[in-house]
Protein backbone atom coordinates (compact mmCIF):
# COMPACT_ATOMS: atom_id res chain seq x y z
CA UNK A 1 0.00 0.00 0.00
CA UNK A 2 1.04 3.54 -0.46
CA UNK A 3 1.25 7.21 1.11
CA UNK A 4 -0.19 9.60 -1.22
CA UNK A 5 -0.17 13.58 0.11
CA UNK A 6 -3.29 15.00 -0.22
CA UNK A 7 -2.59 17.33 -3.15
CA UNK A 8 -1.78 14.96 -5.42
CA UNK A 9 -5.26 13.23 -4.73
CA UNK A 10 -8.81 15.65 -6.05
CA UNK A 11 -11.55 16.77 -3.94
CA UNK A 12 -13.74 14.66 -6.53
CA UNK A 13 -11.68 11.47 -5.48
CA UNK A 14 -11.34 12.61 -1.93
CA UNK A 15 -15.24 12.78 -1.38
CA UNK A 16 -16.00 9.72 -3.05
CA UNK A 17 -14.32 7.94 -0.26
CA UNK A 18 -15.95 9.61 2.43
CA UNK A 19 -19.15 8.96 0.97
CA UNK A 20 -18.78 5.15 0.66
CA UNK A 21 -17.06 4.93 4.18
CA UNK A 22 -18.92 3.60 7.01
CA UNK A 23 -16.53 5.91 9.81
CA UNK A 24 -16.50 9.02 7.11
CA UNK A 25 -18.31 12.37 8.18
CA UNK A 26 -17.98 15.86 7.19
CA UNK A 27 -15.20 16.70 9.27
CA UNK A 28 -13.45 14.50 6.87
CA UNK A 29 -14.09 16.65 3.73
CA UNK A 30 -11.32 18.99 2.50
CA UNK A 31 -14.34 21.79 2.72
CA UNK A 32 -14.52 21.31 6.67
CA UNK A 33 -10.35 20.67 6.36
CA UNK A 34 -9.84 24.17 4.63
CA UNK A 35 -12.19 26.09 7.08
CA UNK A 36 -10.17 25.09 10.08
CA UNK A 37 -7.12 26.10 8.49
CA UNK A 38 -9.41 29.89 7.09
CA UNK A 39 -10.05 29.97 11.04
CA UNK A 40 -6.64 29.11 12.45
CA UNK A 41 -4.53 31.02 10.48
CA UNK A 42 -2.94 32.68 12.42
CA UNK A 43 -1.47 29.74 14.31
CA UNK A 44 0.72 27.25 11.89
CA UNK A 45 -0.37 24.45 11.43
CA UNK A 46 1.00 22.33 9.14
CA UNK A 47 -1.40 20.06 6.74
CA UNK A 48 0.47 16.39 6.60
CA UNK A 49 -3.12 14.91 5.07
CA UNK A 50 -3.10 11.60 2.82
CA UNK A 51 -4.59 9.31 1.01
CA UNK A 52 -3.80 5.38 1.43
CA UNK A 53 -3.96 3.31 -1.90
CA UNK A 54 -3.96 0.09 -2.65
CA UNK A 55 -2.20 -0.61 -6.11
CA UNK A 56 -4.07 2.51 -8.04
CA UNK A 57 -7.57 2.80 -5.92
CA UNK A 58 -8.05 4.90 -2.97
CA UNK A 59 -8.87 3.27 -0.10
CA UNK A 60 -8.67 5.87 2.76
CA UNK A 61 -8.61 9.52 3.48
CA UNK A 62 -6.78 10.25 6.33
CA UNK A 63 -6.58 13.98 7.55
CA UNK A 64 -3.82 15.18 9.46
CA UNK A 65 -1.83 18.62 10.83
CA UNK A 66 0.77 19.59 12.92
CA UNK A 67 0.28 22.12 15.56
CA UNK A 68 2.08 23.84 18.42
CA UNK A 69 -0.06 24.02 21.73
CA UNK A 70 1.65 25.41 24.95
CA UNK A 71 4.85 24.82 23.08
CA UNK A 72 4.02 21.24 22.86
CA UNK A 73 3.65 20.22 19.01
CA UNK A 74 0.82 17.65 18.34
CA UNK A 75 -0.83 16.21 15.77
CA UNK A 76 -4.17 18.03 15.03
CA UNK A 77 -5.76 21.42 15.11
CA UNK A 78 -5.10 23.22 18.97
CA UNK A 79 -7.78 21.57 20.89
CA UNK A 80 -9.86 19.65 18.05
CA UNK A 81 -9.03 15.90 17.92
CA UNK A 82 -7.99 14.40 14.36
CA UNK A 83 -10.73 12.74 12.36
CA UNK A 84 -9.49 9.41 12.55
CA UNK A 85 -9.27 7.83 8.62
CA UNK A 86 -11.99 7.35 6.33
CA UNK A 87 -12.06 3.65 4.68
CA UNK A 88 -14.15 2.54 2.32
CA UNK A 89 -16.74 0.14 3.16
CA UNK A 90 -16.43 -3.00 1.34
CA UNK A 91 -13.17 -3.80 1.52
CA UNK A 92 -11.86 -7.76 2.85
CA UNK A 93 -10.81 -8.15 6.07
CA UNK A 94 -7.02 -8.42 5.20
CA UNK A 95 -7.00 -5.00 3.26
CA UNK A 96 -8.76 -3.39 6.02
CA UNK A 97 -5.99 -4.69 8.09
CA UNK A 98 -3.13 -4.05 5.82
CA UNK A 99 -4.63 -0.26 5.98
CA UNK A 100 -4.78 0.14 9.36
CA UNK A 101 -1.38 -1.16 9.34
CA UNK A 102 -0.34 1.19 7.13
CA UNK A 103 -2.39 4.03 8.65
CA UNK A 104 -0.75 4.37 12.45
CA UNK A 105 2.72 3.17 11.02
CA UNK A 106 2.59 6.67 8.78
CA UNK A 107 1.36 7.89 12.17
CA UNK A 108 4.70 6.95 14.14
CA UNK A 109 6.94 8.10 11.04
CA UNK A 110 5.49 11.90 11.15
CA UNK A 111 5.67 12.07 14.89
CA UNK A 112 9.09 11.11 15.19
CA UNK A 113 10.29 12.77 11.52
CA UNK A 114 8.88 16.60 13.26
CA UNK A 115 9.03 15.59 16.65
CA UNK A 116 5.94 15.43 17.73
CA UNK A 117 4.85 15.22 21.68
CA UNK A 118 1.16 13.25 20.80
CA UNK A 119 -1.93 12.74 19.05
CA UNK A 120 -5.72 12.82 19.84
CA UNK A 121 -7.95 11.26 17.40
CA UNK A 122 -11.60 11.28 17.14
CA UNK A 123 -14.30 8.62 15.46
CA UNK A 124 -17.37 10.90 14.25
CA UNK A 125 -20.01 10.44 16.30
CA UNK A 126 -22.45 10.70 13.11
CA UNK A 127 -20.64 8.31 11.49
CA UNK A 128 -22.59 5.40 10.19
CA UNK A 129 -20.11 3.05 12.16
CA UNK A 130 -20.61 4.78 15.63
CA UNK A 131 -24.68 4.33 15.04
CA UNK A 132 -23.77 0.57 15.26
CA UNK A 133 -25.53 -1.05 18.17
CA UNK A 134 -22.57 -3.50 18.22
CA UNK A 135 -19.73 -0.51 18.37
CA UNK A 136 -19.85 -0.33 22.44
CA UNK A 137 -16.41 0.25 22.93
CA UNK A 138 -13.43 2.58 21.41
CA UNK A 139 -11.87 0.46 18.87
CA UNK A 140 -8.77 2.59 19.06
CA UNK A 141 -7.64 0.71 22.06
CA UNK A 142 -6.37 -1.82 20.36
CA UNK A 143 -3.86 0.45 19.11
CA UNK A 144 -2.03 1.51 21.60
CA UNK A 145 -4.43 4.62 22.08
CA UNK A 146 -5.55 5.58 25.48
CA UNK A 147 -9.41 6.74 25.84
CA UNK A 148 -10.32 9.90 26.69
CA UNK A 149 -13.66 10.33 28.68
CA UNK A 150 -15.62 12.72 26.04
CA UNK A 151 -19.45 13.13 25.40
CA UNK A 152 -21.84 14.25 23.31
CA UNK A 153 -25.70 14.93 23.43
CA UNK A 154 -27.98 13.66 19.88
CA UNK A 155 -31.44 13.96 19.27
CA UNK A 156 -33.14 10.92 17.66
CA UNK A 157 -35.14 12.62 14.51
CA UNK A 158 -36.81 9.54 13.32
CA UNK A 159 -39.22 9.56 16.42
CA UNK A 160 -42.47 11.12 16.33
CA UNK A 161 -42.85 14.57 16.30
CA UNK A 162 -44.86 14.37 19.80
CA UNK A 163 -42.28 12.47 21.30
CA UNK A 164 -39.57 15.17 20.33
CA UNK A 165 -41.27 17.59 22.18
CA UNK A 166 -42.20 16.04 25.06
CA UNK A 167 -38.82 15.19 25.85
CA UNK A 168 -38.12 18.70 25.91
CA UNK A 169 -37.67 20.45 29.30
CA UNK A 170 -40.98 22.60 30.47
CA UNK A 171 -38.41 25.63 30.79
CA UNK A 172 -37.51 25.37 27.08
CA UNK A 173 -41.02 24.35 26.18
CA UNK A 174 -42.62 27.57 27.55
CA UNK A 175 -39.67 29.73 25.77
CA UNK A 176 -40.53 28.08 22.76
CA UNK A 177 -44.18 28.66 22.96
CA UNK A 178 -43.47 32.54 23.63
CA UNK A 179 -41.13 33.18 21.18
CA UNK A 180 -43.73 31.60 18.23
CA UNK A 181 -46.11 34.26 18.86
CA UNK A 182 -43.31 36.94 18.07
CA UNK A 183 -41.48 36.01 15.25
CA UNK A 184 -41.58 34.67 11.71
CA UNK A 185 -39.04 31.96 11.07
CA UNK A 186 -37.27 31.88 7.58
CA UNK A 187 -35.39 28.63 6.31
CA UNK A 188 -32.63 29.38 4.01
CA UNK A 189 -31.36 26.16 2.02
CA UNK A 190 -29.49 25.64 -1.18
CA UNK A 191 -33.13 26.97 -3.05
CA UNK A 192 -33.51 30.31 -1.99
CA UNK A 193 -30.75 31.40 0.25
CA UNK A 194 -28.97 34.85 -1.38
CA UNK A 195 -25.94 36.56 -0.42
CA UNK A 196 -27.87 39.58 0.49
CA UNK A 197 -29.45 36.87 2.73
CA UNK A 198 -26.45 35.43 4.45
CA UNK A 199 -25.12 39.52 4.58
CA UNK A 200 -27.60 40.09 7.49
CA UNK A 201 -26.20 36.41 8.87
CA UNK A 202 -22.52 38.08 9.04
CA UNK A 203 -23.62 41.13 10.66
CA UNK A 204 -25.83 40.21 13.23
CA UNK A 205 -23.13 37.47 14.56
CA UNK A 206 -20.40 40.01 14.83
CA UNK A 207 -23.06 41.96 16.40
CA UNK A 208 -23.90 39.45 18.97
CA UNK A 209 -19.60 38.85 19.43
CA UNK A 210 -19.47 42.52 19.90
CA UNK A 211 -16.70 42.38 17.29
CA UNK A 212 -15.66 40.72 14.21
CA UNK A 213 -13.85 37.27 15.26
CA UNK A 214 -14.13 35.13 11.90
CA UNK A 215 -12.95 36.25 8.49
CA UNK A 216 -15.31 37.24 5.24
CA UNK A 217 -13.56 34.00 3.59
CA UNK A 218 -14.47 31.72 6.78
CA UNK A 219 -18.63 32.95 5.88
CA UNK A 220 -17.96 32.82 2.22
CA UNK A 221 -17.34 28.58 3.11
CA UNK A 222 -20.49 28.64 5.28
CA UNK A 223 -22.53 30.27 2.62
CA UNK A 224 -21.36 27.72 -0.33
CA UNK A 225 -21.98 24.94 1.80
CA UNK A 226 -25.50 26.11 2.08
CA UNK A 227 -25.40 26.07 -1.52
CA UNK A 228 -23.93 22.84 -2.05
CA UNK A 229 -26.67 21.46 0.19
CA UNK A 230 -24.08 20.47 3.06
CA UNK A 231 -26.13 22.68 5.76
CA UNK A 232 -28.87 25.12 6.13
CA UNK A 233 -29.72 28.63 7.96
CA UNK A 234 -32.62 29.37 9.96
CA UNK A 235 -33.80 33.30 10.84
CA UNK A 236 -36.02 34.43 13.29
CA UNK A 237 -37.45 38.14 12.07
CA UNK A 238 -39.39 40.33 13.81
CA UNK A 239 -41.14 42.76 11.00
CA UNK A 240 -38.46 42.38 8.72
CA UNK A 241 -35.40 42.75 11.58
CA UNK A 242 -33.17 39.88 12.13
CA UNK A 243 -33.58 38.67 15.66
CA UNK A 244 -31.64 35.44 15.27
CA UNK A 245 -29.99 32.38 13.28
CA UNK A 246 -29.03 28.99 14.12
CA UNK A 247 -26.60 27.08 11.12
CA UNK A 248 -26.91 23.55 10.75
CA UNK A 249 -24.51 21.23 9.12
CA UNK A 250 -26.22 18.25 6.99
CA UNK A 251 -24.65 15.22 5.40
CA UNK A 252 -25.31 11.62 5.41
CA UNK A 253 -28.74 12.25 6.70
CA UNK A 254 -26.96 13.57 9.79
CA UNK A 255 -26.75 17.18 11.30
CA UNK A 256 -24.83 19.16 13.10
CA UNK A 257 -25.63 22.19 15.29
CA UNK A 258 -22.70 24.43 14.58
CA UNK A 259 -23.57 27.73 15.38
CA UNK A 260 -26.00 29.90 16.78
CA UNK A 261 -26.59 33.63 17.30
CA UNK A 262 -29.01 36.43 18.34
CA UNK A 263 -29.25 40.11 18.90
CA UNK A 264 -28.29 41.38 22.38
CA UNK A 265 -30.99 43.82 22.80
CA UNK A 266 -32.35 42.92 26.02
CA UNK A 267 -35.81 44.45 24.37
CA UNK A 268 -36.32 41.17 22.78
CA UNK A 269 -37.53 37.50 23.56
CA UNK A 270 -35.00 35.32 22.65
CA UNK A 271 -35.90 33.78 19.78
CA UNK A 272 -32.83 30.80 20.13
CA UNK A 273 -35.46 28.01 21.67
CA UNK A 274 -38.01 28.46 18.95
CA UNK A 275 -35.20 28.53 16.21
CA UNK A 276 -33.53 24.85 17.49
CA UNK A 277 -37.12 23.53 17.51
CA UNK A 278 -38.04 24.56 14.17
CA UNK A 279 -34.51 23.13 13.15
CA UNK A 280 -35.31 19.99 14.68
CA UNK A 281 -39.03 19.73 12.68
CA UNK A 282 -37.47 20.73 9.93
CA UNK A 283 -34.40 17.91 9.53
CA UNK A 284 -37.14 15.22 10.71
CA UNK A 285 -39.49 16.47 7.98
CA UNK A 286 -36.50 16.28 5.27
CA UNK A 287 -35.50 12.62 6.24
CA UNK A 288 -32.48 13.92 8.43
CA UNK A 289 -31.62 10.81 11.74
CA UNK A 290 -30.11 12.45 13.91
CA UNK A 291 -28.93 15.90 15.19
CA UNK A 292 -25.79 16.51 16.97
CA UNK A 293 -26.04 19.35 19.66
CA UNK A 294 -22.37 19.13 20.74
CA UNK A 295 -19.96 18.03 23.30
CA UNK A 296 -21.43 17.59 27.18
CA UNK A 297 -19.75 19.10 29.93
CA UNK A 298 -20.21 18.37 33.61
CA UNK A 299 -17.48 18.75 35.32
CA UNK A 300 -13.85 18.74 35.36
CA UNK A 301 -11.83 15.87 34.81
CA UNK A 302 -8.46 14.89 34.69
CA UNK A 303 -8.00 15.62 30.83
CA UNK A 304 -10.20 18.68 30.59
CA UNK A 305 -11.36 21.07 33.18
CA UNK A 306 -14.77 22.27 32.03
CA UNK A 307 -15.73 26.21 32.80
CA UNK A 308 -19.26 27.12 33.99
CA UNK A 309 -20.15 28.40 30.79
CA UNK A 310 -19.61 25.40 28.93
CA UNK A 311 -21.46 23.32 31.57
CA UNK A 312 -24.67 26.05 31.63
CA UNK A 313 -24.58 25.77 27.39
CA UNK A 314 -24.25 21.49 28.09
CA UNK A 315 -27.15 21.75 30.09
CA UNK A 316 -29.30 23.78 27.72
CA UNK A 317 -28.48 21.97 24.88
CA UNK A 318 -29.43 18.60 26.89
CA UNK A 319 -32.69 20.49 27.77
CA UNK A 320 -33.71 19.76 24.16
CA UNK A 321 -34.06 16.11 24.62
CA UNK A 322 -31.62 13.44 23.37
CA UNK A 323 -29.40 10.87 24.74
CA UNK A 324 -25.78 11.36 25.88
CA UNK A 325 -23.39 9.27 24.17
CA UNK A 326 -20.03 8.42 24.48
CA UNK A 327 -17.44 9.87 21.91
CA UNK A 328 -14.56 7.85 20.65
CA UNK A 329 -11.78 10.28 21.39
CA UNK A 330 -8.15 8.15 22.11
CA UNK A 331 -4.23 9.97 22.88
CA UNK A 332 -1.19 8.73 22.02
CA UNK A 333 2.26 9.83 23.05
CA UNK A 334 5.35 9.78 21.33
CA UNK A 335 7.44 11.44 23.72
CA UNK A 336 8.02 9.84 27.53
CA UNK A 337 9.71 12.90 28.90
CA UNK A 338 6.81 15.59 27.72
CA UNK A 339 4.28 12.87 28.47
CA UNK A 340 5.09 13.37 32.60
CA UNK A 341 4.95 16.61 32.13
CA UNK A 342 1.57 16.76 30.60
CA UNK A 343 -0.07 14.12 33.14
CA UNK A 344 1.71 15.85 36.06
CA UNK A 345 -0.08 19.62 34.74
CA UNK A 346 -3.03 17.81 34.72
CA UNK A 347 -3.00 16.27 37.78
CA UNK A 348 -2.36 19.89 39.38
CA UNK A 349 -5.24 21.53 37.32
CA UNK A 350 -7.63 18.76 38.42
CA UNK A 351 -7.00 19.28 42.04
CA UNK A 352 -7.06 23.03 42.22
CA UNK A 353 -10.39 22.54 40.35
CA UNK A 354 -11.78 20.13 43.06
CA UNK A 355 -10.25 21.88 45.81
CA UNK A 356 -11.74 25.56 44.60
CA UNK A 357 -14.00 24.94 42.52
Amino acid sequence: MNIINYTKISNEEWDYVINNSDLGWFWHKRDYIDFLFEINKTRKVKDLSFGIYDDDKLIAVCPMYIDKVNDIKKLGFYNEPTPFMAMKSGLSVSTKKKAYLTYFQHIENLAYKNQVTFIELRIPPLSNYCSKDSQVFNPLIKYSFTNIPVLTQIIDLKQSEDILWNNISKGHKANIKVANKIYKINYWDSSNLSKKTFYKYENLHEQAMGRKVRSNKSFEMFFNWVIKGDAILLEASLDEISIGYVYIIIYKKRAYYASGCRDNNKLYQSPSHLLIWESIKYLKKNNVEYLEMGTQHFGPSWHYNSTKKEINISNYKRSFGGFTKNVYVSEKFFNTPELKKMLIDRSKNFWRVNQHG
